[in-house]
């Protein structure tokens, strides 16, 4: 019983794929993150020029790449885009599906699909937005090249990604957690670093790459995460997420018990809103 659950023969896709395409971390991540991850929406949007109401003439085309429960898609349909929603997880299409319909939104095309192979023509967008998206990918520089390809030119890239540890403070007091009270060193699949495109640096270097031009690079833009109680962030943690739910599931039982009371007493002396900054950045698509 106090064997932890092991990660052979997974590769990092494998465990992302499985993990946001299962209900069972769809509905907590919504649950736990919608109010969060919302909080960048309307700098991310004004980076892009998507400004207005759904009562615009705008015609700008956006591309929400990664869209999960559908939360960008959304506030740039309502300032009156004509928005396509890309995700490859079943369960939040259909959330986000619910959701623009009972917003009455019907410039929303939603479809299931690849974020590093998307399925559309060159230059077929104005904006191409992803929102905590990129550090769920095996291949971040592929969506990057894919991102630019689909841009028109001048057309703009947007995305955010999480501030590293410690100004993202639940980040901060989950991974000191797992290293004072478990193992931080279980063998996982191995992926892209976690907080490297909070780096100015590496954001400067993959947009260049592809033909983009940065225009803003690793933005800190203010978020709070609201807890309702200090247990909260465990369960959220070993439940709305991939990667740390697989790092937290891959140790012992005594060890998980003692990092989910560490943490929970960490939150206590922290309070129930904790900071958890984005980091956003722009590019252009040079003409």
């Amino acid at each position: 019983k106090n064997r932890p659950t092991t990660m052979a023969d997974t590769t990092f896709a494998d465990l992302e794929a499985r993990g946001w395409c299962s209900a069972e971390v769809a509905s907590p991540y919504v649950r736990f993150f919608e109010h969060l991850t919302a909080q960048c929406v309307p700098r991310m949007l004004a980076s892009c020029d998507v400004v207005g109401d759904s009562t615009s003439s705008s015609l700008t085309r956006v591309l929400d790449v990664a869209t999960g429960h559908g939360v960008v898609a959304i506030a740039a349909a309502a300032k009156g885009g004509q928005v396509t929603a890309v995700d490859f997880s079943e369960p939040f299409l259909d959330m986000a599906k619910q959701s623009a319909q009972s917003k009455g939104l019907n410039n929303i095309k939603f479809v299931q699909a690849d974020a590093q192979k998307l399925p559309f023509d060159d230059a077929s967008f104005d904006v191409v937005l992803c929102n905590f998206g990129v550090l769920h990918l095996g291949e971040p520089d592929a969506f990057f090249a894919e991102a630019s390809r689909c841009l028109a030119p001048g057309g703009k890239l947007a995305f955010t990604v999480w501030v590293a540890p410690p100004k993202t403070v639940p980040f901060e007091i989950t991974l000191r957690s797992v290293r004072e009270c478990g193992n931080a060193d279980v063998p996982l699949p191995q992926g892209p670093s976690f907080f490297k495109y909070a780096d100015a640096a590496s954001v400067a270097s993959a947009m260049e790459a592809v033909g983009l031009e940065p225009t803003v690079l690793a933005e800190e833009v203010p978020q709070t995460m609201q807890l309702d109680r200090a247990e909260d962030l465990f369960e959220l943690f070993a439940t709305g997420t991939v990667r740390t739910r697989a790092l937290l599931r891959a140790q012992t039982d005594d060890a998980r018990r003692a990092i989910a009371a560490r943490m929970a007493e960490e939150v206590r002396t922290a309070g129930l809103n904790l900071p958890c900054p984005a980091c956003l950045s722009v590019a252009v698509k040079k003409s």
